[in-house]
């Protein structure tokens, strides 16, 4: 909807704002439930879930402004595999990027309390809200000006190294060089989230922006999923230092997918109307 609702050439800077309203509760809430744990059990936390149901009303109103603008159509009948095929093709690559440092963070933030004291814990998710926020937001502008695919290999880059670093400062207990490594990976868990969103969204036409929504979305919730399981049982298996390094090679690993992957083109309508 962010997407719908401004042109292409300010979709980065809409996609951050998005993702500022999305990484805010993230900021406050996270950080916060590990000592409220602590101290009042999980209660409050499961009463803090309930907070959405605020945003009803003000999502009545987004319904309307959609539906006056014409952003509710839905795509047309005539539309067959290949279409839908070309946007498989033109989301997946950058969502594989995603998935990989959602894996990463997934574990880290899942694991947090595990892999250190409590008061690091917390203020290692703090540091990774902090960071992931601005960043989630600030890039998104800076991509509408450059474009988002050159910042797509070395982010990855950055975030398997910093994973690595997580990995090192566990295994030596090294509570500074853990928060250094956390500051590290909540930027590049916060750009990339925005980034390739806009590069799935660039690779396809207005009305299958939700299409290419649903496949960034589903990338973003597996790999934080599959970053919290693989990282719990590597760590059963192994330890979390191994658990750890496995992924920074995974997001490692994606990088050199994103520069070997060429662009992808954006699919056109039949008879030769092209994007809005």
């Amino acid at each position: 909807m962010a997407a719908h609702l401004v042109p292409a050439g300010r979709r980065g800077a809409a996609i951050g704002v998005y993702g500022l309203a999305v990484a805010v509760p993230n900021l406050l809430l996270l950080p916060v439930s590990v000592p409220v744990v602590d101290r009042w059990g999980f209660a409050p936390v499961f009463w803090a879930a309930a907070l959405p149901v605020l945003g009803v009303p003000p999502a009545l109103r987004l319904a309307r402004v959609l539906r006056d603008t014409g952003h509710d159509r839905p795509v047309a009948a005539d539309e067959g595999s290949p279409v839908r095929l070309r946007t498989l093709s033109g989301t997946v690559p950058p969502t594989v990027v995603l998935f990989s440092v959602t894996m990463a963070g997934g574990a880290v933030i899942t694991f947090a309390p595990q892999l250190t004291d409590s008061a690091t814990a917390a203020l290692v998710l703090l540091i990774m809200g902090i960071t992931a926020a601005p960043s989630r937001w600030l890039i998104g502008a800076l991509a509408d000006r450059r474009g988002a695919r050159p910042f797509l290999a070395p982010i990855p880059t950055f975030a398997a190294a910093g994973m690595a670093v997580c990995a090192w400062a566990v295994a030596h207990e090294q509570r500074v060089v853990l928060i250094a490594a956390a500051i590290v990976l909540g930027l590049c868990y916060g750009a990339l989230q925005n980034l390739t969103l806009i590069v799935a969204f660039a690779a396809v036409w207005s009305q299958r922006l939700p299409a290419a929504s649903a496949v960034w979305n589903i990338g973003f919730d597996l790999g934080t999923a599959s970053g919290a399981v693989l990282a719990g049982v590597l760590a059963t298996a192994y330890s979390f230092p191994v658990s750890l390094a496995a992924i920074a090679a995974f997001c490692l690993l994606t990088a050199v997918i994103a520069v070997i992957v060429p662009s992808p083109r954006r699919t056109t309508r039949r008879g030769g109307k092209g994007d809005e």
